[in-house]
């Protein structure tokens, strides 16, 4: 620690000294002149001990002590300047009051009277920095894939000034005072810090051009604490390849519509920007697309799962879904918002101004269709769903509130009369399970039983699916889909959080007690956005899960960009 202490007093040209006799050698300084510009520094010594000082000009002279601090005694008060120059002394020097402080304190002048030169006057001081403590708060810093700025303290509990240096670090990170733009710290750059204080550095990453994976290096700063000499600070990072796993399938274009088939773990899905119909197998991994003239709107698949339906504007493509070959165009003069196959031999529609429509297979015909309830003409529903083993319609309607469900009689096809109506809010869209026993609430996430023709006029409330902590936030959930696995009694949800709860998720559920059993945070998607490569959050728009409930397969995109990043992803859930 020598070499340290030897530069800060050649920068505050002061030693602090120990009890021993070695504040004595600063005292032997070549003076280039007759003005002792350096003083002369004590502390409380009980021995007669030499001082000197060398003066070229004054050599082979006497001197004697003339005026002195009344704290110093001379052993005597004449002495003799050699051949060389060297005046020396011998003093003792009483204890004095000497309080920790970073300038030196001033205690009188000795002067001398020397032999055909006259008064030479040598300024006495002391100087006490204390004993320092050195500590560090955070001696491991793990970033992780993290670029944010982290913090850490130099303490100095103790009255002493505390002198360090930074002498290490790793060069894919900087220092700078925290809150303190452009005030880098440097290597060997000394810092004093004074008693009983602390400061505080941000440490901030740099890693391009380094290789993937984890790396670790130490900060390593060296102090005038003798009982810490050294302190250290390991920084940890993980530097990502920014490439996507192959369980991320890209996407080309805005996803408009899915549909899954876990007989033979399937999945059909539609695109705009380009037009496209694109399948993924989950067993064989293989995806297959074909181009489609305009642009899709909602696919669904016909009652035996050999036909997709695509309902596009101005018509409606049927394709084979073993093939993806065009089976047949239907042309119409709207965009076909909903379709669905009700067993009967019609195909029911609904267009963008929520009109409904039956196109009969048979004869290719199409009527336009409505509903009474009594004098009351009813319209506004754009959302169709086909009741299983009954000649039934269940309809929604997504822009109006409240947005219940209506219970329709297709006994005779284009004669569809209103069962019943409940008047309850579901959000943009409602969900059944498999077997067609409950619905699921995307807006608040609660469980109702299937309504039928003996329903009361409120729907039965089984409970609700709570998608993580408690349920504060039950008129807020934000679903945006359901998936019922009755292989393996489990509802999977996908959650879209407000941007201040940070939560986008899927969650987990039993599909008899609604308890939820997990949370699956989604993972980040590689994207190029205004330039920049990195890892963005995602959002599930969609989920599925395979038949035997060991894989699910996510439709997702970046949250909070208005971007085409749209990727499948693939997740194992057996663990």
């Amino acid at each position: 620690m020598k070499n340290i202490l030897r530069v800060f007093v050649l920068l505050f040209t002061a030693f602090t000294f120990s009890c021993d006799d070695s504040f004595l050698e600063e005292n032997k300084k070549q003076i280039d002149g007759y003005n002792l510009e350096v003083p002369l520094f004590v502390e409380p010594v009980s021995q007669f001990t030499e001082v000197s000082v060398t003066l070229p000009d004054l050599k082979n002279k006497d001197f004697n002590v003339f005026q002195y601090p009344k704290i110093i005694h001379f052993e005597t008060f004449a002495g003799h300047i050699d051949e060389t120059g060297k005046l020396a002394f011998r003093i003792k020097v009483d204890s004095f009051d000497n309080p920790v402080k970073l300038e030196p304190q001033n205690l009188g002048n000795i002067i001398l009277n020397v032999e055909d030169f006259g008064l030479l006057a040598i300024k006495v001081q002391s100087s006490n920095w204390g004993t320092p403590k050195a500590s560090i708060n955070e001696t491991l810093i793990n970033f992780g894939t993290s670029r944010s700025e982290k913090d850490f303290k130099i303490e100095n509990w103790a009255n002493g000034f505390l002198w360090y240096r930074l002498i290490e670090k790793p060069s894919w990170l900087n220092l700078r005072r925290s809150s303190i733009q452009e005030n880098y710290l440097e290597l060997n750059d000394f810092k004093m810090l004074e008693p009983s204080s602390f400061v505080s550095y941000a440490i901030f990453l740099n890693t391009e051009g380094l290789a993937p994976g984890k790396h670790e290096g130490e900060i390593v700063f060296e102090t005038t604490d003798e009982a810490n000499p050294i302190l250290r600070v390991v920084v940890e990072i993980e530097v990502l390849s920014y490439e996507n796993p192959e369980t991320m399938i890209p996407i080309e274009g805005v996803v408009m519509d899915a549909e899954f088939d876990k007989n033979t773990n399937t999945l059909w899905m539609i695109t705009q920007n380009p037009s496209m119909l694109i399948s993924y197998n989950l067993d064989t991994q293989s995806k297959k697309q074909i181009s489609l003239e305009a642009a899709p709107y909602c696919i669904n698949l016909s009652e035996d799962k050999k036909v997709i339906m695509i309902g596009q504007s101005t018509r409606i493509e049927l394709v084979e879904s073993s093939s993806l070959s065009i089976k047949e165009k239907i042309a119409v003069n709207y965009i076909v918002y909903d379709i669905v196959d009700a067993g009967n031999g019609y195909y029911y529609l609904v267009n963008k101004e929520k009109e409904i429509f039956a196109f009969n297979t048979t004869t290719k015909t199409i009527s336009k269709l409505t509903f009474w309830n009594s004098n009351t003409l009813l319209d506004g529903m754009d959302m169709i769903l086909k009741v299983k083993d009954k000649p039934q319609l269940l309809l929604s309607r997504s822009t109006y509130s409240p947005n219940g469900l209506y219970l329709v009689d297709i006994v005779e096809p284009t004669n569809p009369k209103l069962i019943n109506y409940w008047h309850s809010g579901f959000g943009k869209r409602f969900f059944t399970s498999t077997g067609q026993d409950k619905v699921y609430s995307e807006e608040n996430g609660h469980v109702y039983r299937f309504p039928s023709e003996a329903e009361t006029e409120r729907i039965y409330d089984l409970g609700k699916l709570v998608p993580f902590g408690s349920d504060a936030y039950e008129y807020y959930f934000n679903y945006t889909w359901f998936d019922h696995n009755p292989e393996v009694s489990k509802i999977w949800a996908a959650y879209s959080s407000m941007p201040w709860l940070n939560k986008n998720i899927v969650s987990e559920f039993n599909d008899q007690t609604f308890d939820r059993l997990r949370e699956i945070p989604l993972n980040p998607y590689v994207a190029t956005i205004n330039g920049i490569k990195d890892y963005y959050n995602t959002i599930a728009h969609y989920v599925f899960s395979s038949k035997n409930g060991e894989r699910l397969i996510l439709i997702k995109n970046i949250d909070q960009y208005e971007t085409k990043n749209w990727h499948i992803e693939v997740l194992d859930v057996t663990n």
